[in-house]
């Protein structure tokens, strides 16, 4: 069933709660509150998951000192096509085609982080970016296109397109102003956006606007108020 039609469905039984999340993300943040295998959000894409370039940029505010996936893209030929996993508070890997590597975050707050991960197949250079301070760039998987026809999923390290979920690799924490680009964007607007002086925007996922699934345990928080949304089925 088309997400909209859920969420109309579900306002005409007198959800107030529903109404406020129905028109964008944009003062959203989504709450993981337990390790679990089975609790994710599942984002739909302004278009086709197919480039050779590209800017995923979120904020994160966990406790966590295991493993945990931030964003996870899986095709129908490589689980990983396109993740993000943070191995600690320091130290997180971006995966590309299968292939990856690891860098150190500078500037790790004990609160929220603003994140970005860059990657471009012309040159092969991969990025992180915390808090608008760039890691030390590395080549990873030159020359590849990331496969369109997969599945974006929140909250979750995905070993097949929408499943093959691991508990002890799930996120426990808030996250918020999730923005993928299908391009490399210039260290300013990077800067800037953490600083929330950039609407960040991107013309694959725009925060504001995104489609979604998403379990019953995930938690929805905008103006101080909590609302559980059960949009999957």
């Amino acid at each position: 069933m088309n997400m909209y039609l859920r969420l109309v469905l579900v306002l005409l039984t007198g959800s107030a709660c529903l109404m406020r999340n129905a028109i964008g993300l944009s003062h959203n943040t989504f709450i993981f509150s337990v390790e679990s295998s089975t609790d994710y959000v599942m984002l739909t894409p302004e278009k086709e998951m197919k480039f050779d370039a590209f800017t995923l940029c979120l904020r994160a505010f966990t406790d966590l000192t295991r493993a945990y996936s931030l964003f996870s893209y899986a095709s129908y030929t490589k689980d990983n096509d396109f993740l993000l996993y943070a191995l600690s508070k320091e130290m997180y890997s971006i995966y590309v085609g299968g292939s990856h590597v690891t860098f150190k975050a500078n500037s790790v707050q004990q609160t929220w982080n603003h994140i970005c991960a860059t990657w471009d197949s012309n040159t092969g250079l991969s990025g992180l970016w915390m808090n608008g301070v760039r890691s030390v760039r590395k080549m990873l998987a030159k020359g590849y296109t990331i496969r369109s026809g997969g599945v974006i999923v929140l909250g979750q390290e995905q070993d097949r397109p929408g499943g093959g979920f691991d508990a002890a690799q799930s996120f426990v924490g808030e996250l918020n102003s999730v923005n993928l680009w299908d391009y490399v964007l210039s260290p300013q607007e990077i800067h800037d956006a953490s600083e929330m002086m950039y609407r960040a925007a991107g013309n694959v996922i725009d925060w504001s606007t995104v489609k979604l699934n998403m379990t019953e345990n995930v938690a929805v928080v905008k103006d101080s108020d909590t609302c559980k949304i059960n949009v999957v089925g």
